[in-house]
């Protein structure tokens, strides 16, 4: 006898990879504005004597 997550674990299989890359890509975009800022802030080579 088969459970019913079973019946549909070929689906959670294609959606996983769906899930991981929307994950990722919003985690990397949501660091583009703190590290913009922070090489702002700290540029080496912009400092002057």
């Amino acid at each position: 006898m088969t459970t019913p997550a079973a019946s549909h674990s070929g689906r959670s299989w294609t959606a996983a990879p769906a899930a991981a890359w929307i994950t990722v890509t919003g985690s990397a975009q949501a660091l583009i504005p703190p590290v913009a800022r922070a090489f702002d802030q700290f540029d080496v080579a912009a400092d002057r004597p």
